[in-house]
């Protein structure tokens, strides 16, 4: 039998039918009288309230400077905590040693002679640590940015395969671009950390608890998946899915952790 609601976080009427999938949309007035939070409320709020924050967000319809300033935060935010590892001088000392292991052991499997590492270390050391803080720079502007938009198509994926609830692409980036908040905390308390810790691998996870991280061990790539900020970030990624959808909290956590778990498992296996 089919059921009409009013989906009022896309500004939507949805009529569907279980029996036919996704459900179907239609356009709908909505009532605009309450007053909508700011996008200084929505980006700080997030931290404290995400229930509330996502709640007005259903409300209304995308509100572009929302979406945006998020998107510049996390992109800014990423990219100079990026810039300021790159700049410690101890980073810089374990990405040199860490080529050196990888150009030891291609040498010794004889896939590379040694005029073709000594000509690998003269062209590492003419680049300097300068470009190497550009590219790493760069590399995580990029990475921030694109991960909004990766994570709004994961978003709306969900909601239809999962809820059969279709959410409109951009309610979706202005979702994933306020969640982004906590993900911009975790790259400035990573800095700090790494900064503490002078490893490029420390991080606010299980790995804290590991002395010599290797990269080619299983378990510490596990260990380090298991991150306290990037759970508190999927959580509220959970709570904005049950928000538009209008489901249950737990449901939603269940296929969030669910799918970030097995796929980062899927990632370490291969």
């Amino acid at each position: 039998m089919a059921r009409t609601c009013v989906d009022r976080g896309l500004g939507e009427i949805v009529r569907a039918d279980p029996s036919d999938g996704p459900a179907i949309l239609v356009m709908a007035e909505l009532d605009n009288n309450a007053k909508p939070m700011t996008t200084a409320a929505r980006l700080t709020g997030v931290f404290s309230s995400p229930g509330e924050v996502f709640a007005d967000m259903r409300e209304r319809r995308v509100i572009m400077s929302t979406w945006l300033t998020g998107l510049l935060l996390i992109v800014a935010i990423g990219a100079v905590a990026a810039g300021v590892i790159f700049s410690d001088p101890a980073v810089q000392q374990e990405i040199r040693e860490l080529g050196d292991q990888q150009l030891d052991q291609m040498e010794a499997e004889g896939k590379l002679t040694a005029e073709a590492r000594e000509r690998a270390d003269a062209a590492r050391d003419q680049m300097g640590p300068g470009l190497q803080i550009i590219s790493g720079t760069v590399s995580a502007a990029v990475a921030s940015g694109v991960w909004v938009f990766l994570m709004a198509l994961a978003i709306k994926l969900l909601a239809w395969f999962g809820f059969s609830r279709r959410v409109a692409y951009m309610k979706a980036v202005e979702v994933a671009g306020v969640a982004g908040m906590i993900s911009a905390l975790e790259a400035v308390v990573r800095m700090l950390l790494v900064l503490i810790m002078g490893s490029l691998y420390a991080g606010p996870g299980l790995n804290l608890v590991v002395n010599d991280f290797d990269r080619s061990n299983r378990l510490h790539e596990f260990l380090a998946s298991v991150n306290f900020l990037t759970l508190w970030y999927l959580l509220v990624v959970a709570v904005a899915v049950a928000t538009l959808c209008e489901s249950s909290f737990w449901k939603s956590a269940t296929w969030v952790l669910g799918l970030w778990f097995g796929v980062r498992w899927l990632v370490i296996l291969v």
